[in-house]
């Protein structure tokens, strides 16, 4: 790694997890909008193909001429090869299945505790860090032995939780890193239908990542906006966008009022024979629950200050 005149060259990153659809293409598009660094990405996966698409995509962005960033995209079949006098280390995996995924959001729905973020935090991000942990265990001790020095930059979920076994049980240089802070201010503001703030904006954020409270937040003139800015009848919340806690199926946990039930269909009634007792149809099935995780489409709830 060379830095001169502002600019860094020759960086040399380790991306673990390089065969990935998602975040693996987020990266290289990012890299190749800056023009102050540059350098060798090797792409390590245990699915060795998913890396070489990703280099010959890495590599045509390179190609192109409106991409300033310029990197080199190589694919590893052992992560050794990969590690090997690396400045960075990026790693973005799922370990286990999306089927173990989803059981860590549904499974505490049955006790009733729903989860906005069920890979991060709660229940579902504790079972997840459970599955996940071993697996960046190897990769710390594969890092103290090839290369100690390296940076290591989790984009894996629970990324607090992750990051945090990382910082205390192993001597590996650790940084955790989500998109979710930056976004979040953006969000609420469009949410609420003030895009007129959304340049020049300040705001502080606290918290951990998908856990974060939006503390203070300013804009381009650094006028701080209040919470009967963002919460008076001049904004409201746009349509399908809703806060709602659907615990025990209970609609007065609406915010700002119940939203209408639905219509159900008529059903002509047979006239009662009075010498006839009336029996449980056995074929007949249990009701199920109705599913009241979201309102209706097109109701709008006022967002006011509390």
């Amino acid at each position: 790694m060379k830095y001169e005149d502002n600019k860094v060259t020759d960086i040399r990153i380790a991306y673990i997890g390089g065969g990935s659809r998602g975040w693996a293409w987020s990266f290289m598009t990012d890299l190749s909008m800056e023009a102050s660094i540059s350098g060798t990405i090797r792409l390590y996966d245990i699915d060795e193909a998913a890396a070489k698409n990703n280099e010959i995509i890495g590599n045509h962005l390179n190609q192109r001429p409106d991409t300033m960033g310029k990197w080199n995209y190589v694919t590893c079949k052992t992560l050794e090869e990969a590690l090997t006098g690396c400045d960075f280390v990026v790693i973005s995996i799922l370990p286990g299945t999306f089927d173990e995924m989803s059981s860590d959001v549904h499974l505490p729905e049955r006790l009733g505790i729903y989860q906005s973020v069920g890979d991060t935090a709660g229940p579902g991000g504790m079972i997840r860090a459970l599955r996940t942990i071993p697996v960046m265990a190897d990769f710390a001790r594969d890092m103290e032995e090839v290369c100690p020095d390296a940076w290591f930059l989790n984009y894996t979920n629970p990324m607090a939780m992750l990051s945090g076994y990382m910082q205390r049980y192993t001597n590996v240089k650790t940084v955790g890193l989500c998109h979710s802070v930056q976004v979040c201010s953006e969000g609420l503001l469009k949410g609420l239908g003030m895009e007129d703030k959304l340049e020049g904006r300040k705001e502080l954020i606290a918290g951990i990542n998908h856990m974060a409270w939006l503390l203070e937040i300013y804009d381009k003139d650094g006028n701080e906006l209040e919470k009967q800015d963002m919460g008076g009848s001049k904004y409201k919340m746009r349509p399908n966008t809703y806060f709602y806690n659907p615990a025990d199926g209970d609609p007065s946990t609406w915010v700002n009022g119940k939203p209408p039930a639905p219509e159900q269909p008529s059903t002509p009634e047979a006239p009662a024979n009075p010498d006839t007792p009336e029996a449980p149809d056995p074929a007949t099935p249990e009701p199920e629950e109705p599913d009241v995780t979201v309102p209706p489409p097109g109701v709008e709830l006022d967002l006011n200050p509390i």
